[in-house]
């Protein structure tokens, strides 16, 4: 129902979704038995609310000072490392057998219609027979090559250059507390942390845009080559939002440092969400659009819904 109506991607998002929700139901419910029957977990678990050692069963603690003992945590891991691989190759089998039921095969995008952009000498097709835009792959590659790859690499670099900016400036915070050791430089430690998150924010905002032109530049002939491209390309952004936090959690290995990013990064992000979804919209219908309007109670319902078109976009 949901691919006649809005076709194979959305279906094929929705579909991985059931399929993602069902797989979950196993390691749940393992780890409920784990925590119900596992003297282990419900020891941790009790120290981790009460805060200090609790004592479940003098045997069960001798044995497990005494000899090595298959914890609970221990079948979990195990149990969903081997789930995760299961996982994996069932929806390489369930997605190929949706792909074939709904004409999503490799071999049928050989014969999809190419994109509207897409442009190129008209020529007659080899594959269709028809006189469509052609476009030779090894422009396409070299374009790829001299354009795409380096500039992807340049905005690589900006994060590296802002990685060293927030360790240099996290170092220099430090230093300015040792020395006066107040309020206003306690206040001052959080400095680096959001001054890099607004940096990253924007890098990421940036890259967005140029890895679309980037993708358009290139001249995709299908639909799905054009999505392909630019997914790869959106990879940046885990690289940029997550490489600070991946470098001082296993390679610095400082908890405080960590623990202070985090802080940093929930307060920012609740922040510029609520001022991107509340505030500018409201500031936007209210100064910018709302003298504009000359809308009346008793003016007709056709013009109050020709009036919306001038509303922004959502």
């Amino acid at each position: 129902m949901i691919h006649a109506y809005f076709g194979g991607t959305v279906a094929f998002y929705f579909s991985f979704l059931d399929f993602y929700t069902w797989s979950l139901l196993p390691p749940a419910v393992l780890g409920l038995l784990l925590t119900l029957f596992s003297g282990g977990v419900n020891k941790e678990a009790l120290d981790s609310i009460s805060g200090s050692t609790v004592v479940v069963s003098d045997e069960g603690n001798a044995a497990d000072d005494d000899s090595l003992t298959v914890s609970g945590h221990m079948i979990q891991a195990v149990f969903s490392m081997l789930w995760s691989t299961v996982v994996m190759e069932m929806w390489k089998r369930r997605s190929t057998t949706l792909a074939y039921r709904w004409g999503n095969s490799q071999l049928a995008a050989r014969f999809a219609e190419p994109r509207p952009s897409y442009h190129g000498d008209l020529g007659v097709n080899p594959v269709t027979g028809r006189v469509e835009p052609l476009f030779p792959a090894w422009q396409r590659k070299l374009r790829m090559a001299l354009v795409s790859v380096p500039v992807v690499t340049l905005f690589l670099g900006l994060v590296v250059l802002g990685m060293v900016g927030f360790y240099w400036g996290e170092a220099r915070v430090q230093t300015l507390h040792k020395e006066w050791d107040s309020l206003l430089s306690s206040a001052l430690l959080y400095l680096p942390s959001v001054a890099h998150i607004v940096y990253t924010n924007a890098l990421g905002t940036a890259y967005r845009q140029v890895a679309l032109a980037l993708t358009e530049f290139e001249n995709h002939r299908e639909e799905s080559a054009y999505q392909d491209h630019l997914t790869g390309k959106i990879l940046f952004t885990f690289f940029n939002c997550f490489a600070v936090l991946f470098h001082i959690a296993f390679y610095k290995q400082d908890l405080p440092l960590l623990r202070k990013r985090l802080a940093s990064l929930l307060i920012i992000t609740q922040l510029v969400n609520q001022v991107t979804e509340v505030v500018v919209p409201f500031l936007v219908d209210r100064f910018l659009r709302a003298p504009r309007r000359s809308e009346k109670k008793e003016d007709p319902q056709e013009d109050k819904f020709r009036n919306q078109g001038s509303l922004p976009e959502f």
